[in-house]
């Protein structure tokens, strides 16, 4: 089984990889508007009460 700190830094990464392009509304990465990688991950960390932790230090 997968910890939950380890799914938390692949949901991050997923955010990272799919994030808008400044002043545009799409994701650079699936070339959509609505990226579904992205609200998946995002959906993962607000249910999961991971949000507000903010993402994993690249120590």
């Amino acid at each position: 089984m997968v910890s939950t700190a380890a799914l938390a830094v692949r949901w991050w990464r997923v955010l990272e990889e799919h994030r808008r392009a400044p002043g545009t509304s799409w994701c650079p990465r699936c070339r959509r508007w609505r990226c579904r990688p992205w609200a998946a991950a995002f959906a993962w960390l607000v249910a999961h009460d991971q949000w507000h932790l903010g993402p994993p230090s690249q120590a």
